[in-house]
């Protein structure tokens, strides 16, 4: 009797002793994401067993937790995050991220040598602005020069334009297709 229960002591200590510790679970990326003004874009990570996080996001590489990201122009994005625990175990989410709130700007300017005639330009029946003086331009001049008409925060899509030099009766007219955050251009030549 004694052998017997002697031997299952011993099982008994052997199969106790062949238990693996608990394993950690492994990590589980998550993230969640506000859309707010002009393309900007509040990324948190609220991954669960995770010890690093790396995000990949317009081509470029984040570390932190939670950050700001200003998208330049309106599309689809893509963003991954890759959560690693202190094991090297990994898990990884992509998400699209849909940018559509960013707005156009317009600058309207003269391309052609000119007295100090000013000329009027409309925008879509509502908005109005100068180019005045001899100012004009032999190339592209920055987006919202002040010797130009600039038009700002317009919504991505089909605008009307209307211009005339006063001195003179000259008129243009026509319409520009407009994308969320890209500076969009109208040359006046004569």
């Amino acid at each position: 009797m004694k052998k017997i229960t002697l031997l299952f002591l011993l099982i008994a200590i052997a199969l106790n002793s062949c238990k693996t510790k608990d394993a950690t679970p492994a990590p589980k990326a998550e993230f969640t994401y506000t859309i707010n003004d002009e393309g900007l874009v509040n990324f948190r990570s609220v991954s669960t067993n995770a010890t690093t996080t790396e995000w990949l996001i317009d081509n470029s590489k984040k570390t932190s937790t939670s950050f700001d990201y200003q998208f330049s122009r309106n599309g689809n994005y893509q963003v991954s995050l890759t959560a690693k625990d202190a094991s090297g175990q990994s898990d990884v989410v992509v998400k699209s991220i849909p940018i559509n709130n960013r707005t156009a700007s317009l600058t309207i300017y003269r391309a052609y040598p000119t007295g100090k005639s000013t000329v009027t330009v409309t925008l879509d029946n509502k908005y109005s602005g100068l180019i005045s003086g001899e100012y004009y331009f032999s190339s592209t001049p920055d987006c919202g020069n002040v010797y130009s008409a600039s038009f700002n925060k317009l919504q991505a899509g089909s605008h009307s334009y209307f211009c005339k030099e006063i001195l003179t009766g000259a008129t243009w007219s026509g319409t520009v297709n407009v994308t969320g955050g890209v500076c969009h251009f109208v040359s006046l030549i004569k």
